[in-house]
This record gives structure tokens, sequence and C-alpha cells, in this order.
């Protein structure tokens, strides 16, 4: 009765994994699994089975959560005892499962590299991957003769699990550098790899803006990241001797050389104080007052530097005079996880984000200014100015104007900013409309500016033509605020003197520190956010999802 099958046994289980839904690569892998037990010997142990019930491997994987779990010691919050616990898994084990593997080690590179080529003229130096960079060649004249280092990159960002976001998570996810962009961007081993997963802390109205309960926060969160680093911290200093899966003995370094985040999380990274200090960014000392000056220098936070306003802080006799020191350079009375990791420059690994920066932020803004624009002057034939325009492989076609304040997808953004002004244009004429005239000049440098941007090879001709065009960047945004009055009107006008738009001004110093941007964009990270969300709600009971 179960022809064509060759057994009942047989029947039983694909009929399971079709009531399942169990796709290609699901079914292989459960085959492979009762293939492998099925030709084991009775006294190899890592191929026997022994799971007999549902309950059973409940309680497994209970132990193995358990594992994991490490509670958080000495938190005080308004003098009460605050119990917490991070979820974290050993950094350097993983560091080791990477050079272990024969297959990923063939696509290590150790060395950093100095790039140029011919462009008929001169030879001109090209930026690509991190080890292309100036970071990367400047650790090997800190670090031990033969030394050598694992560069990772950290990751974390909440994220909502339910529709109406009642249900959270905070996962740090970790890659490493020394691996080609293709398999590092990836999923799997050689891809990105969840190690820690941090406590989110209620946030009650009282107590939400509070100074205490923020500085609070940030004393949680860096408590969580020594645990996670833990691992790292000895060998980041000492080095540890490893016989890699070459069989050659190599002294090996971990360091972090890239922290990818937008910029809220950068600046709990940095336990720096955000928008509305006195100094607001993360990886420079600009006043808050000269965020639109995107092309003055202005001095460079450091481990060392900052570490000396934190100790002078520390040694202030009154509480009112710590907090003047520490607001002086927009710091938290925090003392950063980053600081413990010998060669790991948090300040210079601090990477400004194309996702959020630009899509998700500067044009988001551009955008609101562009349609306030639209509404107040009645344009209403630019719904069919952007139907009309030619549709393109892998590129939204926009029809409704009506729809874009609704966009949550910063694909769409992306690739709204790459029409909207050539669908512009013809009816913003300058001698009719000087206001909209310079607004969409402005949109166009932001479009070079995103171009310059997104390119997946840098060299120094580019860069420099890049730093140029922030310049006119800068000078258009200048121009564009007296019209600001007039575009809104009736609105309330957007201040420009905001940290996002300050943080391009680091883009390029980034790009020829770690290569280009494409190493440090938020969007392969936000990615895996996807397989937390599925876990959430194939198996959890939407209650206790710790």
């Amino acid at each position: 009765p179960w022809f064509p099958f060759a057994s009942r046994t047989d029947f039983e289980l694909t009929e399971w994994m079709h009531n399942v839904r169990l796709n290609e690569k699901e079914m292989n892998g459960l085959l492979k699994i009762i293939h492998d037990v099925q030709n084991s010997r009775s006294h190899e142990a890592a191929s026997s089975f022994n799971l007999k019930s549902a309950a059973q491997v409940r309680k497994l994987w209970k132990i193995a959560s358990d594992s994991a779990d490490t509670p958080l010691e000495g938190l005080t919050y308004n003098r009460e005892t605050v119990a917490l616990d991070v979820w974290v898994r050993p950094l350097w084990s993983w560091c080791l499962e990477l050079v272990d593997n024969p297959d990923i080690l063939a696509q290590f590179q150790w060395d950093a590299q100095r790039l140029s080529r011919h462009d008929g003229t001169r030879f001109v130096r090209f930026f690509n991957e991190p080890w292309t960079g100036n970071a990367w060649w400047k650790l090997h004249d800190k670090l031990p003769k033969g030394a050598f280092p694992i560069c990772l990159v950290l990751y974390a960002d909440k994220t909502k699990l339910s529709t109406f976001g009642t249900a959270k998570a905070y996962p740090v996810y970790v890659r490493c550098t020394n691996l080609p962009a293709s398999l590092r961007n990836g999923k799997g081993l050689a891809g990105g790899w969840m190690v820690g997963w941090l406590p989110i802390l209620p946030e009650e109205q009282d107590k939400a803006k509070k100074t205490e309960f923020i500085n609070f926060k940030r004393i949680v969160w860096h408590k969580c990241f020594a645990k996670l680093m833990e691992s790292i911290k000895v060998y980041s200093e000492m080095g540890c001797w490893h016989k890699c899966g070459d069989g050659v003995w190599r002294q090996l370094f971990p360091i972090v050389l890239i922290l990818s985040a937008d910029y809220e999380e950068m600046c709990m990274m940095a336990a720096t104080r955000g928008h509305g200090c006195f100094c607001p960014c993360p990886v420079c000392l600009v006043p808050s007052t000269s965020l639109t000056d995107l092309t003055t220098q202005y001095e460079m936070r450091t481990t060392e530097s900052m570490q000396a306003v934190f100790r002078a802080a520390q040694d202030a006799r009154l509480a009112a005079d710590r907090d003047d020191i520490l607001k002086e350079v927009g710091l938290r009375n925090v003392e950063n996880s980053f600081w413990a990791l010998k060669y790991t420059e948090l300040y210079l690994a601090l990477c400004w984000d194309r996702l959020h920066a630009y899509h998700s932020g500067v044009f988001k803004h551009l955008l609101n200014e562009y349609l306030d624009f639209l509404k107040i002057m009645q344009y209403l034939d630019q719904s069919s100015s952007l139907s009309n325009f030619p549709r393109w492989r892998d590129l939204n076609h926009f029809t409704e104007i009506a729809k874009f304040r609704e966009f949550s997808d910063s694909r769409k953004y992306e690739d709204l900013s790459k029409v909207i002004v050539f669908a512009s244009h013809h009816i913003f004429m300058q001698h009719e409309d000087p206001a909209a005239s310079q607004l969409l000049k402005w949109m166009w440098s932001y479009l070079e500016m995103d171009m310059y941007s997104s390119l997946r090879s840098q060299s120094d001709v580019t860069i420099r033509m890049g730093r140029s065009e922030l310049e006119t960047f800068e000078g258009e945004m200048k121009l564009t605020a007296p019209y600001q009055e007039y575009i809104r009107l009736s609105t309330s006008t957007k201040d420009w003197n905001f940290p996002k738009i300050h943080t391009h001004a680091h883009l390029f110093d980034d790009i020829e520190n770690k290569g280009v941007t494409l190493n440090f964009n938020t969007k392969f990270n936000k990615n895996l956010h996807g397989d937390s969300k599925d876990i959430y709600h194939d198996l959890s009971n939407f209650k206790h999802i710790d």
C-alpha cells in the first residue's frame, strides 16, 4: 500500500516532511543525519542517537541556553540591586573555529596591502577590502614582529520581533575582516555569527529621560560587552600561539577593527551623550553648533585622550564637577569596555553607515522638504512624471507621491533618490522658482555623494573627487537654508544642524582607513535580524523569548 516507496517507514517520513513543509535543503539535512545514525557503529558516541521525546529536546536546549547565560554582577539602580543576564558565546572560540578550518583559512588575508594601478600616466593607489586600508597597515607597525591580527567587525542593534514592537531583541553579530567580502557578508561560520543577546531594560515613562537611568543603560551595555569580549581580552594584549588548519603555528591577536552601527548605537558604543550635547559626534569633538561645517577638521577622539578625561572626572571631588568635565567632550560617566582591548582603537573603529546616514537619514529629510514644497506650490503633475520615468532592472518604479511618507524600506528611499531629481527638473524651473531650483541642486549633490560612497573600489582620485563633492554639498545646503521658511510656510522649519548631517564628514577617512563602505554597511547585519524574527514566530510561545 505504500508503493512507490520502498517501505512504510519511508512513506511515513516523507509524509511528515511534506506536512511540516521542509524545503529541499532541510530534507537533505535530515536524511543525512538519519543515514549517519544508521551507518554508525554502536561504540561511536558522536553518532549515537538518544533523543526520545520533545520534553527531552526542550530540556537539552535549556541546558545549552543556560551554558551561555552569564549573570551581570554589581548592578545597582536607585540603591537597589538589579538582576540581569546576558547570553554570550566565546568570541575566541569562534575565531579558532575559523583558523582551524582549512577551507576557510585558505581565504584568509593576514598582511596589509597597498595596491596601485596605472592610469596611463602614473600609479594610483586604490582601496577595497579592509586589509588595503591604512588602519591595517598601522596595526602591523604596533604588533610584535611576526604576529598576525584577527580583525573583527562587531554589530549590535535592537530589533522588533513582533508586528507592534512589544517583543524586542538585542542581538550582537561578529564577522571576520580577514575574509573577503563575498564570504564575510554572507551567512554561516565564515559570515555573520550571533555571539551575544543583550538584555533590554524596560523604560517606564517616569524614568526614561532621567540622566541616572540613561547612564545606567550604558553601564549595563558596557558590562555586557565586557562579558562578550572576555575571551579575547587577554589574547588582545599577549597574543595566542595557535596551530592553524594548514599546520602552521601563528601568534594571533584579536582586534576589533570595525564597529558597524547606526548613530544611536555608535553613541552607546562610545559612551557619549548623543544628540543635544556639547560634542555629539562619537568620532570627533565637533561643537554641537557646527555640525553643518562638513569640511572643517576638528580634533579626533582617541582612547588615550578620552581615558584621560574620564580619569580626571573620577578624581573630581564633587559630582557636579565630574559631570562638567565629562560634558565638555560629551562623555557619559561610564568606563568604556573597549578600552580594555589593546591595539583596538575604539573611535577609529566606529564607521560611517550609508544605510542610516543617507537613505534612512539625510534623503528622508530632503524628501520631506520636497513633498512640502510640492504641496504648497500645488505641482499636481509630478505623479505622472514619476510614472512615465523609464523602468530599469532592480530599480523600484514609483507612481504615487502620496505613499512616499509611508516607506519603511530604505531600499525604496535609495531607488527614489536616483530618479526624483530627473523627474522634477522640468517643473522646477529656476526662473519661475529659485527656491525649488536650489532644493533640487542640493538633492543632486546628495545623489553624487551617494554614488561616491557606494563605489566597490575607491582610489586616490575618486576619494579626492568625493571630498570635492562634499564641499559642494555643504555649499548647496547653506544656500538652501534661506529658502526654508519659504518652502515650509505653515510648518516648522527643519534644523539641518543635526548629527547625521555631520557624520559623512568622516566618510572618506573611513574609506582610507578600512576600505570601501561595503565593509561596514549595516545592511548585511540588519538582514540577519530576519532569522531572529523567524525563530520568534515559529518556535516561541510569544511570551518567554529569552
